[in-house]
């Protein structure tokens, strides 16, 4: 009898400690969907951000290493058009050059909060709500109609954004990227668009002559696999 007594000791004690431990819990798996607006900046667009904005859409996951860093690996995709007739640019001959291009964006990005993000009562310190950098590595992959096959071109995307924990389970986010690309022949989709790449025949290409594609974009993730890692 008395150890029936402490066998049911045993187990309200530890269900006592599990519902703790789930209450206070930090989450740092997290999975998610996004969507926002894609645009481009390149020769028919040079300076005007939003111009011709279209719909992105797509999925993410999220890794957080501690309360101010994470690791963030995307796949979206995209729609970006442009048209040089838009700003009265004058190409030689006369020429003018449009286009729009589907792509795949794909990337990991490395996040750094700038407060502590968390809702754990293990936290020194802990915020609901966060600005964040970001910088990372990435692909995008497009149709190529003059080889007739997809293609894959490094980019290097940068931004910011803000996170806000509504509970355990739940992010909302909101984020806006830059991803400079090394190629100025991105918005070259159709015999009308040849001349975007590189319409003056110069030389050298600097940083800023070569073609962005930017996004801007809200998301919401759910919260995975309950873990004490970041107690302090």
């Amino acid at each position: 009898m008395k150890k029936m007594k402490g066998i049911k000791k045993c187990v309200l004690f530890g269900v006592f400690v599990s519902l703790y431990s789930i209450a206070n819990a930090q989450y740092n798996h997290e999975i998610g969907i996004t969507g926002g607006g894609s645009f481009y900046l390149g020769d028919a667009n040079l300076s005007l951000p939003f111009h011709k904005t279209n719909v992105a859409y797509g999925g993410f996951y999220v890794y957080n290493i501690d309360t101010r860093y994470a690791l963030k690996a995307h796949v979206i995709a995209a729609t970006i058009e442009g048209d040089s007739r838009d700003f009265n640019y004058i190409f030689p001959n006369q020429q003018f050059g449009y286009f729009d291009r589907k792509l795949i964006d794909i990337g990991l990005n490395l996040q750094f909060n700038f407060f502590d993000l968390g809702q754990s009562k293990y936290y020194n310190s802990h915020n609901s709500i966060t600005p964040y950098f970001m910088i990372g590595m990435g692909y995008l992959a497009y149709n190529n109609i003059y080889i007739g096959d997809n293609v894959y071109k490094f980019t290097i995307p940068m931004g910011i954004g803000g996170k806000w924990k509504m509970n355990d389970r739940f992010t909302l986010g909101i984020e806006w990227k830059i991803n400079k690309l090394f190629i100025d022949d991105l918005d070259v989709s159709n015999s009308e668009s040849k001349i975007l790449s590189n319409p003056y025949q110069t030389k050298n290409t600097s940083f800023f002559d070569t073609d962005w594609y930017s996004l801007a974009s809200i998301s919401l993730s759910y919260n995975l696999f309950n873990t004490r890692r970041f107690c302090r």
